[in-house]
């Protein structure tokens, strides 16, 4: 490492533990900054893992999961604070350094943490909780599955779990992990319909894009209802376009002009446009 690199990652971590509170803002603006020093603040950041002050120890955390290896790719992580990061996740005593070390190795992508997420979800804290669902949400795709198939059902199960939680975030969160993460099974289909009567609507809309996924064709008359109930959701357009189903066209048709009417967001409305191409199409 260069005189130069050095004296940079001794200035930024100088700056990163003289600061009191971090607001998100702070976070990113260091996340930033260390994703282009990268694997040059790996030795400082391990190094500080085992600190007596737990906020040093939570900074530590959040660097060990910003750092890029530019040697391998600029979207390549470094691994090598895993082992640190599995160690303050499940022994340090304070809450908030395990919970950055959650989203640390959530960053990272790392299956063996999964285990080590799931005591969250019991967690009276809601941040806790909603560590779980990140941590169980990222580590999702599908070749990950066929690499350790033996961790999808846990992770499945904790997402069941999160989607009753009090926390309407937690929530959605969890509905959106279970569909995007590619947990189709029974279980979670009936799950989905519940969550049709969820009283946030995000909830519902995340719902109605998993059925929408798995092809659910009763879906499209609770849907129609849904949309006129909710017109101004653009997940239940999300959906409605993913099912396909032109049954839903006029009732897309009515709704839309009502949300054109109250929304000036020019993305949510492309949704809106876009579902009623899809559908017109499907129509012939």
């Amino acid at each position: 490492m260069s005189e130069d690199v050095s004296q940079e990652v001794e200035a930024l971590f100088k700056q990163m533990l003289a600061a009191g509170e971090l607001e998100r803002e702070d976070w990113y603006d260091f996340g930033g900054k260390l994703h282009q020093i990268g694997r040059p603040a790996l030795s400082r950041a391990l190094e500080l893992a085992h600190d007596p002050n737990p906020e040093v120890r939570e900074r530590s955390a959040f660097v060990l999961g910003q750092l890029t290896d530019h040697e391998v790719s600029r979207q390549s992580k470094v691994q090598d604070g895993i082992p640190t990061l599995l160690s303050l996740l499940e022994h340090d005593p304070e809450l908030e350094v395990r919970l950055m070390a959650a989203n640390a190795l959530s960053h990272l992508s790392s299956h063996e943490a999964i285990p080590l997420v799931i005591p969250l979800i019991d967690n009276p804290d809601s941040d806790a909780r909603y560590a779980a669902v990140f941590a169980l949400f990222c580590f999702g795709d599908e070749s990950q599955w066929k690499l350790y198939p033996h961790l999808k059902p846990m992770a499945q199960e904790g997402l069941l779990r999160l989607t009753h939680d009090s926390d309407d975030k937690t929530r959605d969160y969890a509905t959106c992990a279970l569909h995007n993460s590619r947990h189709d099974t029974p279980e979670v289909h009936a799950r989905f319909w519940e969550l049709l009567d969820d009283p946030d609507g995000n909830v519902c809309g995340e719902a109605a894009r998993g059925l929408a996924k798995a092809g659910d064709k009763l879906l499209a008359p609770r849907l129609a209802q849904l949309l006129e109930e909710n017109y101004d959701l653009h997940y239940l357009y999300d959906a409605a376009e993913i099912l396909g189903d032109p049954a839903l066209l006029p009732a897309i048709k009515e709704t839309a002009e009502k949300w054109k009417a109250d929304c000036p967001d020019r993305y949510q409305i492309s949704t809106v446009e876009s579902a009623i191409e899809v559908l017109e199409k499907a129509n012939g």
